[in-house]
C-alpha cells in the first residue's frame, strides 16, 4: 500500500489548502483563536511566546493564527506545493501584521526527516498535528509518529493530536460518500484508542476531549429545508452538549483533542 506521505503528495500537487487574506475582514477573522485552540491553551496553560511546532502544516492556517496571537510557530509538510501555498498566504497576512514573518516552514516527510534539523534548540513547548496521524493505518507507525513528536518536545511540554471521530452517527456515510471529495484512508479513532496510543508512545497525563459536538451536521451534504434545520440543531448542541453525559459527548463529537505531556 502507498504510504500516507506519498498519497498526500499526489492529492495536493494540483490544489488544496489555499487560504487567503485579502482584506481587513479576513485579517480580523484570522486573529481570532478558534475554539479548539482555546480548549488546548486552557488545558496546557501555555501563554504568548511559547514555541509551537505543527506536523503536517498544510496551507499554514494554524501557524498564522498562532503567530498573530503571539506564539513562535513553526511547521513541516510533505508537499512542496502546499508549502508554497502556505508561503503565499503568509505573505498576504504580512501586509496586515509583520509578526507572521517569524513563522518557519520546511518540506519533508516527518517520519524520515532528521529531527535535529527541525529542533536545534531545547525543544518545543507544544508539538501538534491536526488531521494527520489517523492516515497512518499501521499502529506501529502511529506510535513511532507520536514518539517523534515527543522527541521534539521539551520536558514539561505537550503533544496534541486533533483527530476526526470514528464513531459519530454519520461516519459510515461520510466514508461511503467521501464527503467533500475526501478519500485518503484513515483509521476510526475512539477516545480510548487515541489515549492508549499516546500513552504507549510515552506521553503522560493524557487527556482526550470530545470536541465540536454535532459538527457532523454541518459537514454532511444537505439541501432544502435541512440546510437551515441542521444549523439550528448544531447551535442547540453547542448549548446543551457540554451539559450532557460523557458518553453522549464521545458519541456525538466530530473530533477528539488528545493532549499529553512529556515528563
Amino acid at each position: 500500500m502507498t504510504d500516507p506521505a506519498t498519497l498526500w503528495r499526489q492529492r495536493l500537487k494540483e490544489g488544496g489548502y489555499e487560504h487567503r487574506c485579502e482584506n481587513q475582514w479576513q485579517f480580523r477573522q484570522l486573529r481570532k483563536l478558534p475554539r479548539v485552540w482555546r480548549v488546548i491553551f486552557r488545558v496546557t496553560g501555555l501563554r504568548r511566546g511559547a514555541r509551537i511546532f505543527e506536523v503536517g502544516c498544510g496551507g499554514g492556517i494554524h501557524l498564522v493564527r498562532l503567530a498573530l496571537n503571539g506564539f513562535d510557530a513553526h511547521g513541516i509538510d510533505v508537499s512542496p506545493d502546499v508549502i508554497q501555498r502556505a508561503k503565499k498566504f503568509i505573505e498576504e497576512v504580512r501586509k496586515f501584521d509583520s509578526s507572521v514573518e517569524s513563522i518557519k516552514l520546511m518540506v519533508g516527510d516527518f517520519m524520515k526527516v532528521n529531527l535535529e534539523e527541525i529542533c536545534v534548540e531545547a525543544g518545543y513547548d507544544l508539538v501538534f498535528n491536526a488531521g494527520v496521524i489517523e492516515h497512518y493505518l499501521d499502529r506501529d507507525d502511529r506510535i513511532e509518529f507520536l514518539k517523534r513528536m515527543l522527541r521534539l518536545t521539551k520536558p514539561g511540554g505537550f503533544i496534541v493530536c486533533i483527530v476526526p471521530s470514528g464513531a459519530h452517527p454519520y461516519r459510515a456515510e461520510q466514508r461511503r460518500l467521501k464527503w467533500g471529495g475526501y478519500d485518503i484512508p484513515e483509521v476510526d479513532y475512539s477516545p480510548e484508542a487515541l489515549a492508549d496510543e499516546m500513552k504507549q508512545a510515552g506521553a503522560s497525563q493524557v487527556l482526550v476531549i470530545p470536541h465540536n459536538i454535532g459538527g457532523y451536521l454541518l459537514a454532511r451534504p444537505a439541501k432544502g429545508w435541512w440546510k437551515t434545520g441542521r444549523s439550528v440543531a448544531y447551535l442547540a448542541l453547542q448549548v446543551v452538549g457540554p451539559l450532557m453525559p460523557d458518553g453522549f459527548k464521545r458519541r456525538h463529537a466530530y473530533s477528539y483533542i488528545g493532549i499529553g505531556s512529556k515528563v
